[in-house]
C-alpha cells in the first residue's frame, strides 16, 4: 500500500489540495460565509472566476462559479448563499461553466459530497423557466431530469418534472438509459416511484447492454415496478441473489424456469 492507501484517504489529500488553490470567494460561497462574500464582492473579487474542482488528477476539468458552488456544495451554503450572490451580480449561465442549476439539481461533481437541495432549485430555475413554466428541452440544457435523478432526492426530480421534462426522453440514443432505468440502477425507490406516477413507461429500452429488470437492485424496488404493471422487455433479473429469481405469473415465467422464486412484498 502506498502513502495514500483508501479511497477516503485519497479523497481527503485530493480535497486538501484543491483547497489549497481555491479562490477566497469560492470557499466563501462553499461554507455560507455570507459576511465574507459581500466583504469579497465589495473588495473586487470576480464573481464569475472560473475554478476547476476536478479531484481526479489528468481527468477533464470541472469548472464552477462562486454561484456554482454555493447551488451545489454540501459544506455550509444554502438557498440564501445562492440569493446573496445573485443579488450582488452573479452570472446564471456563465460560458464554459458547470450551469448552477445543474450543481443545484444533483450537486457540482460525482467526486464531491451530493449537495443543493429543492429550495436552491427553485431560486435557480426561475432565470430558466419559459412563459409557461416549463424548463428549456433543447440539447444543452437536457439533462435537467438526468442530474435530478442522480441526486436520489424525489423532490427536486417532481420538481424537474412539474415543469415540463419529459420521463420517456426521445430520441433515445444506444448509450443512455432512461431516466427510470438510471433511479432503478441506484435503488433509488422513492424517485423511481415519482417517475412511474409520472407516467415512465419500464418498458422502454434505452440502452443497449442492459434492459430494466435487468438492472434491479433490491426486491422493494421490484415491487414497485411491478406494482405498475407487467414489464416485458426484460431478459435477466439482476437482484442480489445466488441464481437468478422469476416471479411466478410474470412475463418471463415461461421463458424462464424459477431457480428460486420471490414474492412481492404486497402479497406477505
Amino acid at each position: 500500500m502506498g502513502s495514500v492507501g483508501t479511497g477516503r484517504e485519497r479523497f481527503e489529500v485530493e480535497w486538501a489540495a484543491m483547497q489549497a488553490e481555491e479562490p477566497p470567494l469560492h470557499a466563501a460561497a462553499r461554507s455560507g460565509d455570507h459576511a465574507a462574500i459581500r466583504q469579497l464582492v465589495a473588495a473586487g473579487a470576480d464573481l464569475d472566476e472560473a475554478f476547476d474542482i476536478q479531484l481526479d488528477p489528468g481527468a477533464r476539468p470541472v469548472l464552477i462559479t462562486a454561484l456554482g458552488w454555493a447551488s451545489g456544495s454540501a459544506e455550509g451554503a444554502t438557498a440564501t448563499t445562492v440569493e446573496i450572490l445573485i443579488e450582488l451580480g452573479a452570472g446564471l449561465a456563465v460560458e464554459g461553466v458547470r450551469p448552477p442549476l445543474l450543481c443545484a439539481l444533483a450537486g457540482v461533481n460525482v467526486r464531491h459530497p451530493v449537495g443543493g437541495d429543492l429550495a436552491r432549485v427553485e431560486i435557480l430555475a426561475r432565470a430558466h423557466l419559459d412563459a409557461l413554466g416549463r424548463l428549456p428541452s433543447d440539447v444543452a440544457t437536457g439533462a435537467w431530469l438526468e442530474e435530478a435523478v442522480s441526486s436520489g432526492d424525489p423532490d427536486r426530480v417532481a420538481f424537474v418534472l412539474r415543469h415540463g421534462a419529459d420521463p420517456n426522453p426521445a430520441p433515445l440514443e444506444t448509450w443512455r438509459r432512461t431516466p427510470l432505468d438510471r433511479a432503478v440502477s441506484r435503488d433509488s425507490i422513492e424517485v423511481v416511484r415519482v417517475l412511474l406516477e409520472s407516467g415512465a413507461d419500464p418498458n422502454l429500452r434505452a440502452f443497449h447492454l442492459y434492459d430494466l429488470l435487468g438492472t434491479v437492485r433490491s426486491v422493494a424496488v421490484l415491487d414497485v415496478l411491478l406494482d405498475a404493471g407487467p414489464c416485458s422487455t426484460h431478459r435477466s433479473w439482476a437482484i442480489p441473489s445466488r441464481s437468478r429469481p422469476t416471479l411466478p405469473g410474470t412475463p418471463c415465467a415461461a421463458s424462464h424456469p424459477p431457480e428460486t422464486s420471490i414474492e412481492p412484498s404486497g402479497s406477505r
